[in-house]
């Protein structure tokens, strides 16, 4: 289905998505805390533009997304959706995004920025509140699961692997992207609240994942991995 949306259209719309994308990871940590403290979801538009610029720099996005693959024809859940920092970029290559947080006021303001896209985007992109222990999607339902900046906050990590395993389609995959284990020159998370790259392997492996593939090279501070169903 082509597409009736300019690059400069979308262009301008991931601007103003930039100034208030917030999530659980680096840059927008502060701002995390602070929507956890507080209902006023205007507190979340404040968030300093230079933190969000650099995050762009390391973060990488549409390297991050070109390694998803082609998504045409793919349901993709983007768990830890937060503003929708990686769910509109995805949205622009997939069938269907489901944003998943389980914040709603990051969901609000997701859903009023899609309201500003073109009628056959805002059709792609569902939110949806999740628990913390499950990320509610239906068995079967999802092409592509992505995890970004998120994975390392979950408590119980083998168990919510295993439902979102059942949720995949068959030949279904898992995209996961956390930090890594040294000292990094930006706003991450502390070392004692990320998850070593060969514990995620390990993980994945006995949640019953397959292909497990990780890449700790593509991006300075971070690493990938994906891993079939």
């Amino acid at each position: 289905m082509k597409l009736n949306i300019s690059n400069s259209i979308f262009f301008v719309f991931m601007i103003s998505v930039f100034f208030v994308s917030c999530k659980k990871n680096s840059d927008a940590v502060n701002t995390h805390k602070s929507l956890a403290q507080s209902s006023k979801k205007e507190e979340v538009l404040i968030i300093n533009k230079d933190e969000n610029k650099n995050r762009e720099k390391w973060q990488k996005p549409e390297t991050v997304i070109a390694l998803l693959g082609d998504l045409k024809d793919k349901s993709v859940a983007d768990i830890g959706a937060g503003t929708g920092y990686f769910t509109f970029r995805i949205a622009m290559k997939a069938k269907k995004v489901i944003a998943i947080d389980i914040e709603k006021d990051y969901l609000d303001i997701l859903d009023n920025l899609k309201e500003k896209l073109p009628d056959e985007i805002q059709s792609r992109i569902e939110t949806r509140l999740a628990k913390v222990n499950d990320p509610l999607l239906k068995p079967n339902e999802v092409d592509v699961v992505v995890v970004i900046n998120t994975f390392s906050f979950i408590k119980n990590k083998k168990q919510y692997l295993e439902i979102v395993r059942k949720d995949l389609k068959p030949n279904g995959k898992i995209f996961i992207v956390d930090f890594k284990m040294k000292n990094l020159p930006i706003d991450a998370p502390d070392k004692k609240e990320r998850l070593p790259l060969n514990k995620l392997e390990n993980l994945l492996e006995d949640a019953g994942f397959k292909n497990i593939k990780s890449d700790d090279t593509t991006l300075d501070y971070q690493y990938i991995v994906i891993a079939n169903k």
